[in-house]
């Protein structure tokens, strides 16, 4: 079944492009790192087993204030 599967996105990474992660049914967390200033239109959408979504290195309000916020992501986006 694949399992629980994490990405650690790289540090560096400046954007997530749009459908990105979409219908990736395998995926359960997602870090990103600081350095994305950029999700594009539902990088996330159709993730029927993700969990969570959780940014370093920024605020909420930053993170909401992305274009196309949430992303596919609803409830599940989360700042450290």
């Amino acid at each position: 079944n694949g399992g629980y599967r994490q990405v650690n996105l790289p540090d560096g990474l400046e954007a997530l492009g749009s459908g990105a992660f979409m219908f990736n049914q395998n995926l359960s967390v997602v870090t990103v790192p600081s350095s994305v200033s950029y999700v594009g239109q539902n990088a996330f959408g159709n993730n029927s087993n993700l969990l969570s979504v959780v940014f370093h290195g920024k605020t909420t309000s930053e993170v909401e204030a992305m274009s196309d916020y949430p992303w596919g992501a609803s409830g599940k986006i989360f700042v450290n």
